[in-house]
């Protein structure tokens, strides 16, 4: 019998999950949260980004990265009921608003209950929409100036919400006038089986959807920026933009004495007089004269390049109608010219000192205003003269707004249309010869779902079916495309990635895919461990995106996880190596980070990832890798397993190393080690015995290691049976 002799066992770097463990013998079989460098190791640490006590809402969907003027990074996270922006490790609530309403009177209460109820007719509105009241009126003894409130329950004519403080003595019939802003409804969680795609009401409400019948797919937000402009789109709504402002300087008051509690701080035209009674302004039998002449205006300064919102309330309406104007720029689609509460929102190109002012409109006009305000919007504003409906949305480096699958210039909605903005001017969709506006008809699938940008202007776009790339070539055409593969059948809304040179994608084919010149597939050794575990109907929440390292990872949703995304694959782009099939959480990341590292959402949290060895200060990296399939003797004898003496570089804290034997094969019952903990003084360990003729060897631990070439202490002890 031999004697026992201190040996390498040879592991090939790369994890192996779906093939036999003989076959897959010189390979790890299984691999959590681990790469190899080609020494194994697992993945560095991640910590939090946001500001102890911050948070977001909803299931995060899409994380664009973009900077601001001053070159600070900043973050977008689109999730199913929601949109938000980091800034200095605070969140904050960006989502478009969907309806502003003027209340009067409209709250119930009841005494010592936070339940509040607000009477709005035919709202529409559903649970988990979101609701804020921005001039914070006090109802019943509560103030409402939380940013924002979560509907609870609807009826026709009325909706719930939690006050956040108990009121005092309840009521019916509540409130002073009071502005409400109604935020985007939220969309579908996950996607649901149903009638297919292309017949969701994605956004609906103050501007309404064009896709009809109910949404069957998962809210994917899409999007880019153009310059320091964040631009997105729900899938199958419209364009949204929004300026970065967040502090209270920028979004502070700009209309001095909006209420009219003063005398000097408006001009009053001929014609208007100030009312100190009921602190509004009157205008009596005004006629359309000059500019200013007969208008009542306010010098004010705003930022360029920011999104505004102007309020204003005519009173005691009899006549005629006004118009809002900031410089000579008319405001808001028509003249005014009824009692109410008017909201416009628009977008400001000057910085310096502008005008805003109201004319007469027409002449004999005769009416009240007051409430006067005009801030920089803190949320995303539509953008109306883009797309009303858009299933995918990017930018490109040439600065133009590009729409795939979205309402043509006929207003039909066409699910394989191309349509871009002008360059550097996301308001221009309306093509000429002057402009590099432009609308393209592409073919070879039912429907266009993903776009990214490439080097050197490269921009690919997926349908369900096939590849294009398209190519800006300036005027006239603007843009040139290539149908690079007809019949490749691209995965989901996000399931494309640049990187290494080479576009990679999984596809409905159950193959991942890599072009560079040509689509191709790539061998994967995990197949049946991914694609035969993708939830039905969860294809768009599958993710491919560019990590650290030379690697692109693919997260995706299982049934065993209620169909949320739990999973990802990894792989080296320069060997096409896959480094490890495991579970993460994160339901998106970002393929590039301003700040060195990728970003990930969870659970209302966003991370920095490889970054540290630690999981957000704690010992948690939780990872694990198995080979499988050692023959011992070339399999002819049993052999045993008695000693480990480790070979490793910057050690965090314990691991464990693990020894099962298989007599025959892994059918067999193996002897098992359990872990033994290898810490950093460990010279080596003799304290179990394991015998067999198939040897598996598991590495696991919740700290940073770098394993390299242990040695086993092997020796053969006789023939098999």
């Amino acid at each position: 019998m031999a004697a026992a002799q201190w040996q390498q066992v040879k592991i090939e770097a790369g994890c192996w999950p779906d093939i036999a463990p003989r076959k897959a013998k010189g390979f790890f079989r299984t691999a959590n949260r681990v790469r190899f460098t080609p020494q194994m190791e697992p993945h560095r640490g991640w910590e939090k980004v946001f500001n102890t006590g911050e948070s977001y809402d909803g299931k995060a969907r899409c994380i664009i990265e973009w900077a601001d003027n001053n070159a600070y990074p900043l973050a977008a996270i689109g999730t199913h009921t929601s949109v938000w922006a980091t800034f200095d490790g605070d969140v904050n609530h960006i989502t478009p608003i969907e309806e502003y309403v003027y209340l009067s009177a409209s709250f119930t209460t009841t005494a010592a209950s936070s339940t509040f109820t607000v009477r709005k007719v035919s709202n529409g509105y559903v649970a988990g929409q979101f609701v804020r009241f921005p001039d914070g009126p006090t109802v019943d003894s509560v103030a409402l100036t939380a940013a924002y409130y979560t509907i609870a329950t609807v009826t026709t004519d009325s909706f719930t919400f939690n006050a956040g403080a108990n009121a005092a003595a309840g009521g019916t019939s509540l409130g002073a006038n009071a502005d409400m802003d109604v935020f985007l409804r939220p969309g579908n969680e996950f996607g649901t089986a149903g009638q297919g795609y292309g017949t969701g009401n994605y956004d609906v409400g103050l501007y309404g959807g064009t896709l009809a019948a109910a949404s069957y797919k998962a809210r994917i937000w899409s999007g880019g920026s153009i310059g320091e402009l964040l631009v997105m789109s729900p899938r199958g709504g419209g364009m949204y933009e929004f300026g970065p402002s967040f502090s209270a300087t920028d979004l502070a008051e700009r209309v001095t004495d909006g209420g009219f509690l003063l005398t000097m701080q408006f001009t009053y035209g001929t014609g208007w007089a100030r009312d100190a009674v009921n602190n509004e302004a009157d205008a009596t039998t005004l006629t359309v004269g000059s500019a200013l002449t007969t208008s009542l205006y306010q010098s004010v300064t705003v930022p360029s390049g920011r999104w505004l919102r102007l309020r204003f309330t005519v009173k005691n309406f009899s006549a005629g109608s006004i118009r809002a104007y900031l410089g000579s720029t008319a405001l808001g689609s028509a003249a005014v010219a009824a009692n109410g509460r008017t909201v416009i929102e628009f977008f400001n190109t000057t910085s310096t000192a502008q005008t805003l002012s109201l004319r007469p409109a027409s002449s004999n006009t005769t009416l009240s205003v007051t409430g006067v305000s005009l801030k920089v919007s803190d949320v995303m504003c539509r953008q109306t003269n883009a797309p009303a409906a858009i299933l995918a949305l990017m930018t490109s480096p040439s600065g133009h707004a590009i729409a795939m699958g979205c309402t043509n210039t006929s207003g039909v909605f066409d699910p394989m249309c191309v349509r871009n903005s002008n360059a550097l001017d996301t308001s221009q969709w309306t093509a000429s010869q002057s402009n590099e506006a432009r609308e393209f008809f592409l073919r070879n699938g039912q429907f266009l779902q993903q776009g990214i940008n490439a080097a050197d202007g490269q921009i690919f776009m997926s349908s369900n079916r096939s590849l294009w790339e398209c190519r800006y070539v300036g005027l006239p055409t603007v843009f040139d495309f290539v149908c690079r593969d007809p019949d490749c059948w691209p995965m989901g809304a996000r399931g494309m990635v640049y990187a290494d040179s080479r576009v990679w994608f999984p596809s409905t084919k159950k193959r991942f895919k890599v072009f560079d010149g040509r689509v191709s597939d790539v061998f994967c050794p995990g197949e049946l461990t991914v694609f035969n575990n993708i939830a039905p109907s969860q294809e768009d929440l599958c993710e491919m995106h560019a990590h650290m390292f030379g690697e692109v990872w693919l997260i995706y949703p299982t049934v065993a996880n209620a169909s949320e995304v739990s999973n990802y694959a990894a792989m080296t782009t320069a060997d096409m190596r896959w480094q490890s099939f495991g579970t993460y959480g994160r339901t998106a990341w970002s393929s590039s980070s301003g700040a060195g590292s990728p970003l990930a959402a969870q659970d209302g949290q966003l991370y920095y990832h490889e970054r540290g060895f630690s999981a957000d200060g704690a010992a948690d990296l939780d990872w694990s890798a198995r080979a499988v399939g050692i023959e011992i003797g070339f399999g002819q004898t049993l052999g045993e397993v008695s000693g480990y003496r480790p070979d490793v570089a910057n050690q965090q804290g314990p691991y464990n190393v693990r020894f099962l034997g298989y007599q025959k094969n892994a059918a067999s019952t193996p002897q098992d080690s359990g872990n033994i903990p290898i810490t950093s003084s460990t010279q080596e360990d003799q304290s179990f015995f394991i015998e067999g003729s198939l040897l598996e060897i598991e590495y696991s631990g919740d700290h940073f290691v770098q394993i390299g070439d242990p040695r086993y202490l092997l020796r053969d002890t006789e023939s098999l049976s």
